[in-house]
């Protein structure tokens, strides 16, 4: 067990500092490729300087040349990589052949959901990497169930039909449809859905009470579609018992 969490949570942590990279370029059309450079001297960071959460802990999270600090945000989004492969890894009850395609399918959520709700972009990139990790991981599980994804599409399609592109966008249409093929049966997909806009009412209601939100400001859906899809990974076949307890 103790070997299996270690591989899971070291791949995390690697899958969270490539994340940080693509959470600062891609919304940039930046290359992802290159070596990574401090944003406040612009200094070359050393392979010492970017060990995923040892070097920000080693560094004592200051630039290691102009000491400036260095973000929490750096750290904790590596954390959340070794969170999501963690995840993954007790949903498939450790089972490596089926964990690290659904870690790196929760890896690709939590990125994307970030990039969605810092610029209100939904990168096709990762949701390609999503879809892919989440046919890999349905291969290794069974045979794929195409169901969920067409309702994910379906849904969206309509809806950016209906309103011309004004309520969703074609992002969100791909995002959906990747994640159905993740969660496979359109009854899960059809209770993420539901989760999506529970968890998206509510939290919007407090932050407008809290009055980090104006009335009438566009918030991005794609985190919510992700937390929907989290909650049906962990606790579907629960929900689905009590929902339809017959």
């Amino acid at each position: 067990m103790w070997p299996f969490l270690f591989v899971l949570a070291t791949l995390g942590l690697c899958f969270g500092s490539f994340s940080n990279v693509l959470i600062a370029r891609m919304p940039q059309d930046e290359s992802i490729g290159g070596r990574s450079r401090c944003p406040h001297c612009g200094h070359t960071l050393s392979v010492r300087d970017i060990v995923p959460l040892l070097s920000f802990l080693w560094l004592q999270g200051k630039c290691r040349l102009c000491r400036d600090p260095i973000a929490l945000t750096y750290p904790v989004v590596e954390l959340l990589g070794a969170l999501a492969f963690l995840c993954a890894g007790w949903i498939t009850s450790f089972q490596m052949i089926s964990a690290v395609p659904l870690g790196l399918a929760l890896w690709a959520m939590t990125t994307l959901a970030i990039i969605d709700a810092r610029t209100q972009m939904i990168p096709d990139m990762m949701t390609l990497a999503l879809a892919v990790s989440a046919l890999v991981y349905q291969l290794t599980i069974g045979t794929p169930v195409w169901s969920g994804a067409i309702l994910g599409v379906s849904f969206f399609a309509l809806q950016w039909i209906v309103s011309r592109g004004a309520w969703v966008g074609s992002g969100d249409i791909l995002l959906a449809g990747a994640l159905g093929l993740l969660l496979g049966s359109w009854r899960y997909m059809l209770v993420s859905l539901m989760a999506s806009y529970i968890i998206g009412a509510l939290l919007v209601s407090v932050l407008l009470g809290l009055g980090y939100l104006k009335r009438n400001q566009h918030v991005a859906f794609g985190p919510f579609l992700v937390a929907g899809a989290v909650v049906i990974l962990i606790a579907g076949d629960w929900i689905l018992r009590v929902m339809l307890p017959l």
